[in-house]
């Protein structure tokens, strides 16, 4: 079983990018993926890349991994960031529509420290975020079903992970869908001065 183009890696192993080619039998290596390996091929829906296999090279078990499996998070997380979690209720997370790959912005309800004025606010800390997994669910196969999850892991850059457990220790924090056809735009860093306050007084 080899590559038919270049897999990225957490991509899925899916029958269109993989193939079949002739080896002679006594020369192929045991690590190689060959037809008799029923259970793996079988599982490739399941099976992402755990590096970046080009094209033409072949499939190795030892490079990919399955949910459920040790390294499956971390085959899906973009190079240079890091994962972190978030306790959440279905009102936390769009009903329950937030899913793995969306992005959303993470705002903190809670007193301001930089306004004076006395009653809870909400501002933006964190922003176009992608979402990594719902509980323990990490591919969202089906987009018109809701997961009510309890636990949603995101990925942020390092230097960005002191401001985000910061903020999930003094304050609410409540994540906001984005539009799909928004694109990718840089995540931003902490806001500590929110350009627009929405003051809900008692």
């Amino acid at each position: 079983l080899i590559a038919t183009e270049d897999i990225p890696q957490g991509a899925v192993l899916s029958q269109e990018l993989t193939s079949w080619i002739r080896y002679p039998e006594r020369d192929v290596p045991e690590f190689y993926v060959t037809e008799a390996d029923e259970e793996f091929v079988a599982g490739l829906p399941q099976t992402r890349a755990l590096r970046d296999i080009r094209a033409s090279e072949p499939i190795m078990a030892a490079n990919t991994v399955r949910h459920g499996e040790k390294g499956m998070l971390s085959a899906i997380m973009t190079e240079g960031m890091r994962a972190v979690s978030l306790g959440v209720s279905a009102t936390q997370t769009s009903g329950g529509f937030v899913l793995p790959g969306d992005r959303v912005d993470i705002f903190a309800t809670g007193d301001n420290p930089a306004d004076d004025v006395e009653g809870s606010t909400s501002w933006m800390v964190f922003s176009n975020v992608r979402v990594l997994a719902v509980d323990q669910v990490s591919n969202a196969a089906d987009e018109t079903s809701a997961i009510v999850g309890k636990t949603v892991t995101m990925e942020l850059p390092p230097e960005q992970v002191p401001a985000f457990l910061e903020a999930g220790s003094r304050f609410a924090l409540t994540l906001i869908l984005r539009s799909v056809f928004e694109g990718d735009r840089p995540q931003n860093v902490d806001q500590t001065t929110p350009d627009q306050v929405v003051i809900i007084r008692y």
